[in-house]
C-alpha cells in the first residue's frame, strides 16, 4: 500500500483507491480498533500543557469528557455521504459510536468535537480541490489535526489484517444530527458554531452596522453559516457561491478564484470581499478597491493589532517557506520575528504548539489564531480582518500598506511521479543555475504538493520579468522530466 496520509490527510479522486467504499470501511475499522486499544495516541496536547483557550478565555481549556462517540461531517461534495457512510460502517463494526453531523466547515467540526467531548472528529472534504476529488482528515479530541505518529499507526494497521469486527450488542450505534434552529436556518451543530463566533465577535466590541460585504462561499461548507454570522453582526451581505449542488464546489469560485469577488466588490462598491474555500478553513481577502490580498497581508496587519493589544507574547509569527520576504521585513520593522515552517497548516500548527505561539498562517489563507480556534477558520479570519479595520478606523487597503511585497512568482506543474528533486540531474542543474542568477537578492523554493500530483516553484527576486523567465525555464524542465 502506498503512503496513505499526505500533509492534509487522505486526498484523491472519490470512489477510487483508498476513497472507495471497501478501503474506507477498513480505514474506519483501523481507527475504531485504535480508539478501543490506546486512544491516547490521537491526543495532540500533553496533559500537563494548558494552551490558550479556543473562542476566548471564557472557554476553559481542559481535556474533554469522553462520551464514546466520533463526529463525522463533510462539505457539499456529491461523494460526501458515500465516504461518510463507509467510514462510519467501519467504526461501528469496531464498537465505536458515531454521530453524523451533516454539512459543516472544518473549523466547526474541530470546535464541536471539543465541545461535545468526542473521541475524534472526521472531516470528509478535499478542501480547495475540484468536485470529483474528496478526502478524509482526522481531528483530535482537542480539536487539532492528529499527530503524525497516529497516522502512521493507522497506516500500519491497514497494511496488516484489522482485527475481527465485533458482533451482537458490542456493535456501535449511529446518531444523526437532526436538530434545526429556525432562527438561523442551520442544523443544531452549525447553529452552535455560528452563534459562538457571533458571541466572540461581540465580545471584541465588533459591530458591522453600515458595512457592506461580498462573500464567496465556494458552493461549499460555509454557504449557510458564513452569511448568517456576518449578517447577525449587522453587515449588509452579498452572498455568492451558495449553490448546494455537490458538483459545483470550488468550480471557478472560492479562495482559489478570488477574481470573481474582486469584480463583485467593485460593482457593489462594497467595503470588503471575503472568499472561502470548500471546507471553510482558509480565507482570501479582497479590499475596497477590488485588490486581492492573500494571507501574508492578514498576518502582517493582525500581528500589529495583537502586539498593540499586548496579546502577542512571545513576539513571533509563524509563516512558511513560501511566505513573501516582504512579510518578514514588515514584521521585523515592528520588532516581530517571522519563523518559517514547512508548507502546510499542520506544520504551522506544530510550530505554534511547540512554542506556545498565538498567530501563524500561510499565503494560501490558512490563518491560525490560537487565542480563538484550534484550526484555520475562514470565517473567524474574516472577523479578525474586520476587527482590525473597526479598531483602526481604516479600510483594509489602507491597513495593508504596512506590507510591501517583493516580486514573487508561483508556478504549479502537474507531475506523474514525485522523486526527490536532488535525484533528477536536469532539475538539479536548472535549480543551481537559477539560484546563481538570484544571488543574495532572492529566494527559490521547490517542493511537491502534499495533496495533489503537482510540483510547486516559488521564486522571489528584485525584478518581476527576470524571475518570471527563470520560473518558466525551471517549470519546463520539471514538466519534461516528471510530467
Amino acid at each position: 500500500m502506498d503512503k496513505l496520509f499526505g500533509t492534509d490527510g487522505i486526498r484523491d479522486t472519490a470512489n477510487t483507491k483508498t476513497l472507495a467504499p471497501v478501503p474506507l470501511a477498513r480505514l474506519g475499522q483501523a481507527i475504531g480498533f485504535l480508539l478501543r486499544n490506546g486512544r491516547e495516541i490521537f491526543s495532540t496536547v500533553p496533559p500537563q500543557r494548558t494552551p490558550r483557550a479556543p473562542y476566548g478565555s471564557d472557554h476553559a481549556f481542559k481535556r474533554p469528557v469522553v462520551r464514546e462517540r466520533v463526529l463525522i461531517a463533510r462539505d457539499t461534495r456529491i461523494s460526501g455521504p458515500m465516504i461518510s457512510a463507509s467510514i462510519a460502517a467501519g467504526l461501528l463494526s469496531q464498537g465505536v459510536n458515531v454521530v453524523e453531523g451533516g454539512i459543516l466547515p472544518t473549523p466547526a467540526i474541530a470546535h464541536v468535537t471539543r465541545e461535545m467531548g468526542c473521541l475524534l472528529g472526521v472531516v470528509v472534504s478535499a478542501s480547495h480541490n475540484p468536485a470529483p476529488d474528496n478526502g478524509v482528515k482526522l481531528l483530535s479530541p482537542e480539536g487539532f489535526k492528529i499527530p503524525d505518529a497516529a497516522e502512521g499507526r493507522i497506516e500500519a494497521l491497514m497494511r496488516a489484517n484489522v482485527p475481527e469486527a465485533l458482533t451482537g450488542p458490542e456493535v456501535g450505534d449511529l446518531a444523526l444530527e437532526t436538530g434545526y434552529d429556525p432562527e438561523t436556518r442551520l442544523t443544531g451543530v452549525a447553529a452552535k458554531y455560528g452563534r459562538d463566533l457571533v458571541d466572540r465577535a461581540r465580545g471584541w466590541g465588533l459591530s458591522l452596522k453600515g458595512v457592506k460585504l461580498v462573500l464567496d462561499c465556494a458552493n461549499g461548507a460555509t454557504r449557510m453559516v458564513a452569511p448568517f454570522v456576518f449578517a447577525e453582526l449587522g453587515a449588509k451581505v452579498v452572498a455568492t457561491g451558495v449553490d448546494p449542488d455537490g458538483a459545483k464546489i470550488n468550480d471557478g469560485c472560492g479562495a482559489l478564484h478570488p477574481e470573481g469577488v474582486a469584480r463583485r466588490v467593485r460593482e457593489e462598491k462594497a467595503d470588503l470581499g471575503l472568499s472561502f474555500d470548500g471546507d471553510g478553513d482558509r480565507l482570501i481577502v479582497v479590499d475596497e478597491r477590488g485588490q486581492v490580498r492573500d494571507g501574508d497581508y492578514v498576518l502582517a496587519v493582525c500581528a500589529r493589532q495583537l502586539k498593540a493589544a499586548g496579546k502577542l507574547e512571545p513576539a513571533v509569527v509563524v509563516g512558511t517557506e513560501m511566505s513573501n520576504l516582504g512579510l518578514e521585513l514588515s514584521l521585523k520593522a515592528e520588532g516581530l520575528r517571522l519563523v518559517r515552517a514547512k508548507v502546510g497548516d499542520r506544520y504551522v500548527s506544530q510550530e505554534m504548539l511547540a512554542h506556545n505561539l498565538l498567530l501563524g498562517g500561510e499565503q494560501s489563507g490558512h490563518i491560525l489564531f490560537y487565542e480563538d480556534s484550534t484550526t484555520g477558520d475562514g470565517i473567524l479570519s474574516g472577523l479578525q480582518v474586520l476587527r482590525a479595520m473597526h479598531h483602526a478606523g481604516k479600510s483594509w487597503g489602507e491597513l495593508c500598506r504596512c506590507l510591501t511585497r517583493l516580486p514573487q512568482v508561483l508556478r504549479s506543474v502537474r507531475v506523474l511521479r514525485k522523486p526527490a528533486f536532488e535525484s533528477v540531474p536536469r532539475i538539479v542543474e536548472a535549480r543551481k543555475k537559477a539560484e546563481k542568477k538570484l544571488g543574495a537578492k532572492g529566494r527559490l523554493v521547490l517542493r511537491y504538493s502534499g495533496t495533489e500530483p503537482v510540483a510547486r516553484v516559488m521564486i522571489e527576486g528584485d525584478e518581476q520579468g527576470k524571475i518570471e523567465k527563470m520560473a518558466g525555464e525551471l517549470e519546463e524542465v520539471i514538466r519534461e522530466e516528471l510530467g
